[in-house]
């Protein structure tokens, strides 16, 4: 069962990596984010979608996320201009910590590994506005 508000749920699932790392969501071990054209304009259609929440300031904190991410992704296209966020996907570091039985986070860093090449065709088709200073100093 999802714990977590439908709205909340689709904040975490764009911005996977961050939460998988920062927040500790390991729901999100051994998945990468869809984050080509299609697949963004897919999370963005879920974002804002559902109930408020109850309480007024976490329902604020939740606007504003909703708000930066129709911003980020939705106006300014940031996945197909930032190589970042593809980068972020991949990482792998999240595993090194103990938080779950070596096996368990091997498990996860397997299926993380096993999405790498489709996650780079992704990054490879959508980085089309990447400005070109930015694409020579990420040459080497």
């Amino acid at each position: 069962m999802d714990d977590l508000p439908p709205r909340l749920r689709a904040v975490c699932d764009l911005l996977m990596p961050w939460v998988r790392e920062g927040a500790g969501r390991h729901e999100y071990d051994g998945r990468l984010p869809d984050y080509s054209a299609a697949g963004v304009t897919d999370a963005l259609s879920r974002i804002g979608a559902g109930d408020p929440l109850d309480d007024p300031h976490d329902e604020a904190h939740l606007r504003a996320f909703e708000e930066f991410l129709r911003v980020s992704y939705g106006e300014l296209e940031m996945h197909r201009r930032n190589p970042l966020d593809h980068l972020d996907a991949l990482d792998l570091a999240c595993y090194d910590r103990e938080y779950a039985p070596a096996a368990e986070r091997e498990a996860a860093l397997s299926r993380h590994l096993a999405g790498w090449p489709e996650a780079a065709d992704i990054a490879v088709r959508t980085l089309d506005r990447v400005p070109a200073p930015v694409a020579r100093a990420l040459l080497g």
